[in-house]
């Protein structure tokens, strides 16, 4: 069964809890100031189910140290962080 919200992360998650919605898997693609602040939400939720994964796009560049920091020290998660060259990029 998967589950698609489309919409700002501060009306979809809501939404999806009033729901009942929990998730294994979990990709964000957002502005990355939002990924600490959206984490944070579903954890404080309970929505991320035990051996989750969680993905998110840009976190290296332009960047998100608050949500890298979180996930590479929070016990809960293992943590792999891939540098791929963004499409269309000549980096």
């Amino acid at each position: 069964h998967m589950v698609v919200q489309v919409g700002h992360s501060d009306d979809a998650v809501p939404i999806l809890h009033e729901k009942g919605c929990r998730f294994d898997m979990v990709f964000m693609d957002q502005r990355s100031t939002r990924f600490h602040t959206d984490l944070a939400t579903l954890e404080r939720l309970q929505m991320l189910l035990p051996h989750s994964v969680v993905v998110a796009d840009n976190v290296l560049k332009p960047g998100a140290p608050r949500w890298l920091w979180h996930i590479t020290k929070a016990p809960r998660y293992c943590t792999d962080i891939i540098s791929v060259r963004e499409f269309g990029s000549a980096e």
